[in-house]
């Protein structure tokens, strides 16, 4: 074997390509090595330390780099976010006193870095990218990471799509390609690709990109070339390994010296036992004695009752003496009167009889007087000594109550009005909590009428029948609103596949719903290719449920009925044939416009779209808290 291909082996770097990063815009810029060494040079600013770090973020995490560290730069003067939108230079407002950056592009477009490794040894070839993409509104930008065992290029690869969805798909369709989201995964396949094992041959890799000088050789070996000896670690486990033998000694010591201080307590539970027997006798003499007692108090009630009998009869014999010395008491009683009334003493007792009359006559007419009195006291009235000013205290409650019938009839339509709102707002909870009831046991934002409709066709039929609603999510929280007023009535039809369309279509035909329903035929897709999307289209706002069988056949719909754009003003609004605006105005052709404001746009108590329902729970508390 000769010295060169000694020297070609491994994995070295092939090729290097370039879309929209850093002031490289709008076109491929590619820079062939070939697997040979390359010196870059250049004037300042002409993008030397820009290529350097796209090879570096291709294989090393972006949060650990320093961008721009081949020119010397010590400071985030650079970021990822900086080239993604190609930041060229600063403005100073003079007004503010800020500077503020150009940059080439917005966060419509996107930036793609592609590499290519080959072992011409082992005849083996992987190639790397990254492709990254920003959400209007955010620096934050989006990633898919890309390692495959075929040639992959920017233009015919990363260029010709329609949507993220479908850059994806078209992507895992390659032979040999893997599509990730997270880095970790991304660089663990590349390494196991290109045969590298450690981690720390790319943390190496980074340390030593574009260095200028290396202060101590050692500690640089060290602390980037050798593998951690993890004596300290071993040293920590040997402490915690003594800390609990110590431990189990002392828990050892600490049972003898409690079983030496139970031995006491066995003695005594001996003791313990011959008591017990001792007070098991004595308790069975005590519920004997119960018996005892009520003989006891057998023999001394009996005692009684024959004491009791003798004092009875004395005491008849005495009632009987007691009886005729009444009877003689009353014919005397009857003489004595006989001769009172012979004597004059009918007229005194009738006089005796009036006199009793006329006191309670009096009596009653002072209390009516006394009465009369105190109310007139307490309604602020004269007091009455006179006829006239009774009549005058009568003219003014008169007067009184006529104000106070006023002000009763008053109070009772207030009462009336009072009774009707809490009877609404009682409705009102009492249709809130069906609804969070129902939703609670739910996982969709379907409205209860509508599932329960569907629940009795399903239950009859023994099928599924999805709402649309419950298979669309808009992934756009910014426009929830506007796109759920749009995808509504769309939402809330039924999908039937050709399979049960007939059986469904007979039983809703001869069934009374007591509701309204809307169900959609679904047949297979006409064609597998989409076509393209406007412009920031509510298609891209808008996530499918990705292990539904009706996939291909929604992303079709939703591309051929509502690929409307998405506009921030009313000149872009005008523009389109078809557009959405953030306020809820729908323009569905270039005649038709809408805008219903029934209800607020992001009212989430209406939200019928997606699988996960809490946030139109915590809204409908929220309105049952404020009833």
């Amino acid at each position: 074997m000769s010295n060169s291909q000694e020297k070609r082996k491994g994995f070295r770097l092939e090729r290097i390509e370039l879309y929209n990063w850093g002031t490289f815009n709008k076109k491929i810029y590619s820079l062939n090595i070939e697997g040979e060494n390359a010196l870059l040079t250049g004037d300042i600013g002409s993008g030397k330390s820009t290529l350097v770090d796209a090879i570096t973020t291709l294989l090393v995490p972006n949060q650990k780099i320093t961008y721009n560290k081949a020119a010397g730069s010590t400071a985030k003067e650079r970021t990822l976010y900086s080239y993604i939108v190609g930041e060229y230079k600063n403005t100073v407002d003079e007004g503010m006193g800020s500077s503020k950056a150009i940059s080439l592009r917005d966060s419509k477009n996107y930036t793609v870095l592609l590499a290519r490794f080959v072992n011409s040894y082992s005849n083996e070839l992987v190639t790397i990218a990254q492709f990254f993409w920003l959400t209007q509104g955010t620096r934050q930008p989006n990633k898919i990471f890309v390692v495959s065992s075929e040639i992959l290029t920017i233009e015919e690869h990363f260029l010709k799509f329609s949507t993220i969805k479908s850059l994806k798909k078209e992507l895992k369709g390659i032979r040999g390609t893997d599509v990730l989201n997270s880095f970790k995964e991304y660089s663990q396949k590349f390494r196991r690709r290109v045969k590298i094992d450690s981690e720390q041959a790319m943390n190496l890799f980074y340390q030593t990109v574009s260095m200028k000088s290396v202060g101590n050789l050692t500690s640089f070996v060290r602390s980037h070339m050798l593998e951690s000896s993890g004596v300290d670690e071993k040293i920590d486990e040997l402490c915690h390994n003594f800390n609990e033998l110590n431990h189990a000694h002392n828990t050892v010591l600490r049972a003898k010296r409690q079983m030496e201080m139970l031995k006491p307590i066995v003695a005594d539970a001996s003791k313990y036992r011959t008591n017990v027997k001792i007070k098991r006798a004595k308790e069975r003499l005590r519920e004997l004695l119960s018996s005892y007692f009520a003989k006891s108090r057998v023999e001394l009630i009996e005692d009684r009752l024959t004491s009791l009998d003798i004092d009875k009869h004395k005491l008849e014999s005495k009632v009987r003496e007691n009886s005729h010395l009444l009877d003689e008491l009353e014919e005397s009683r009857f003489e004595i009167k006989d001769e009172l009334n012979r004597s004059g003493g009918d007229k005194i007792i009738l006089l005796t009889k009036d006199i009793s009359r006329l006191n309670r006559v009096r009596d009653a007419k002072k209390r009516v007087h006394e009465n009369y009195h105190r109310f007139a006291k307490a309604l602020n009235l004269s007091t009455v000594s006179t006829e006239h000013t009774f009549l005058t205290n009568l003219n003014r409650v008169q007067e009184q109550m006529k104000s106070i019938e006023k002000d009763k009839r008053t109070i009772e339509v207030e009462k009336s009005l009072e009774e009707r709102v809490i009877s609404d707002r009682e409705q009102q909870i009492k249709g809130l909590s069906i609804e969070i009831n129902f939703l609670q046991r739910r996982k969709s934002n379907i409205p209860k009428q509508n599932s329960e409709i569907r629940d009795r066709i399903t239950s009859e039929l023994n099928i599924e029948l999805p709402f649309v609603g419950e298979l669309l999510r808009v992934n756009d929280k910014g426009w929830e609103g506007a796109i759920e007023r749009v995808l509504r009535p769309f939402a809330l039809s039924l999908l039937v596949d050709e399979v049960n369309y007939l059986k469904v279509s007979r039983y809703i035909d001869k069934t009374n719903l007591k509701g309204r329903v809307v169900y959609l035929k679904v047949m297979q897709p006409k064609s597998s290719s989409l076509p393209a999307l406007v412009e920031n289209s509510l298609v891209e706002k808008v996530d499918i449920k990705h292990n539904s069988p009706f996939y291909g056949w929604l992303e079709e719909e939703l591309h051929r009925r509502f690929d409307y754009s998405c506009v921030d003003t009313l000149a872009e609004f005008r523009r389109f044939k078809r557009a959405l605006t953030k306020s809820g105005q729908i323009k569905s052709s270039l005649v038709r416009h809408e805008k219903d404001d029934r209800f607020r746009v992001d009212d989430k108590r209406r939200y019928v779209l997606g699988w996960e329902n809490q946030e139109k729970l915590v809204a409908l508390r929220a309105d049952m808290l404020k009833i």
